[in-house]
């Protein structure tokens, strides 16, 4: 991540010179053309920094891509990648707010992205871009109302962008980023069974999960986001061993980053909580790994406290009074 956070900042800086000396470009760029990617490359700054829960960081780059992506949308009204761009940074700020507890500026973003979806699919029903653009938007809406413990309205958006990735996935099953969309719905719509007591129901969500999340591992073996998304999986349908095994392995690098410390959390955390009641011992162990890996991200600057307190998966740690302490150290360190 510390590397990825750095070329990113570097092709910010290029962009940056070239939207200020556009004519030392290779060849001269329309200004709106280079304010869109000036507003990508904000974005994307914005995103590293979000991963590994350093909100007050990502979110200048999030306003300042906003910002940006509004200029070129204004100039360029009929470029449906300028409008998609414009959407997803309005969905940025919407996110970063609400992660940070402004539950109403959230909600205003949030609605902005959502008419800015609808509208540009409603002009191009047929355009695959358009309809992924639509489908994020309703899965990152979908999981922050699961978080707020809005289930109804949580349900309806996982399950309307369930049926879109599914349809972009089907159109072309080669295309693996748009099976692992199909993955994340199916555990979002499983997460929220296990929220509403509706085991069979997450069982078979989280079933369909594990079976993509299984097949796009064994293709790049080395990948470590999908290794990552496999030992959730496997953890949530029991497969305990296999996920605490794929954790431990992930755990082994060299340099472990906050956000991978956050999947490990979740990996036993959901473990944890799967056995509980039938080995006691080897619970309160995977609980205490849980709470180290945290605490290791915390110590490293995450401080996502939405995130911490709202992800379903660490619901089993909220009990703990060192995760409390954790949350209410976070929240001095951020106020």
């Amino acid at each position: 991540m510390d590397a990825s956070l750095d070329y990113h900042k570097k092709a910010l800086t290029l962009f940056e010179d070239i939207d200020e000396h556009p004519m030392l470009a290779d060849s001269p760029l329309p200004r709106a053309t280079i304010r869109a990617s000036l507003a990508e490359a904000n974005k994307l700054v914005g995103v590293m920094y979000y991963r590994v829960g350093k909100l007050d960081e990502a979110l200048p780059y999030y306003q300042k891509a906003y910002d940006l992506a509004g200029e070129a949308a204004a100039a360029r009204p009929d470029d449906p990648a300028v409008r998609i761009n414009l959407t997803k940074a309005a969905l940025a700020l919407g996110s970063t707010a609400d992660r940070t507890g402004d539950r109403k500026k959230a909600e205003g973003f949030f609605s902005e992205a959502r008419t800015r979806a609808r509208e540009l699919l409603a002009a191009r029903p047929d355009d695959p871009s358009v309809k992924l653009n639509w489908a994020d938007v309703l899965f990152l809406t979908g999981l922050s109302r699961m978080y707020a413990d809005e289930r109804t309205e949580a349900r309806d958006d996982l399950e309307a962008c369930a049926k879109v990735y599914e349809e972009l996935a089907a159109a072309d099953p080669r295309d693996i980023y748009e099976q692992r969309n199909v993955g994340k719905a199916h555990y979002g719509l499983g997460s929220l069974d296990l929220l509403e007591s509706r085991a069979d129901e997450a069982r078979a969500h989280f079933e369909r999960a594990l079976t993509i999340r299984e097949t796009l591992a064994a293709i790049d073996p080395k990948n470590d986001r999908r290794r990552m998304d496999l030992m959730l999986a496997q953890a949530q349908t029991g497969r305990v061993d296999e996920a605490v095994e794929t954790a431990e392995r992930l755990a082994s690098r060299p340099k472990v980053d906050p956000e991978l410390r956050i999947e490990l959390a979740r990996c036993y955390a959901i473990a944890a909580r799967t056995l509980a009641g039938k080995d006691s011992q080897r619970t309160e162990v995977l609980g205490m790994r849980a709470m180290d890996c945290l605490c290791a991200a915390a110590k490293d600057g995450y401080r996502d406290r939405g995130y911490l307190g709202g992800e379903p998966d660490l619901r089993p740690l909220r009990d703990r009074e060192d995760f409390r302490a954790l949350l209410e150290g976070i929240r001095i360190q951020t106020r």
